[in-house]
């Protein structure tokens, strides 16, 4: 598989709604992203890098682990989607929320098998 990252979040980002996309590594690196530029996305890997690894630590001792996790405000939904060693971050403005969730799980297991072919090419 050869495509690149944008391509496989292309599903994702073209749906009516999505406000923009993030990928980031375990550091909060960012991977791709489909944000506009006056929103910071080395912000936003930051930010979400943190809350996820808090996220990750509270529900541990819970004896939890979270694949999914998601924040409503007032017009938005963050989506935060773990996958393998990358986290997937969508702003969306709830709709198509059905549709969505059926493209996320084409783009999971895409995004799975593009880390799989980029670690042996490492």
């Amino acid at each position: 598989m050869t495509a690149q990252l944008s391509d496989i979040i292309r599903p994702l980002s073209d749906l009516p709604g999505v406000v923009g996309i993030l990928i980031i590594d375990q550091d909060g690196l960012v991977m791709e992203t489909t944000f506009p530029s006056e929103r910071d996305p080395d912000l936003l890997g930051s930010v979400f890098a943190i809350l996820d690894l808090n996220v990750t630590g509270q529900l541990s001792k819970l004896g939890e682990n979270a694949h999914q996790v998601f924040f409503s405000t007032a017009d938005k939904l963050i989506l935060i989607q773990k996958i393998e060693d990358v986290t997937l971050v969508l702003y969306t403005r709830k709709e198509n929320l059905s549709e969505l969730q059926d493209r996320l799980f084409d783009a999971a297991g895409k995004i799975s098998e593009f880390l799989h072919i980029a670690g042996q090419n490492t």
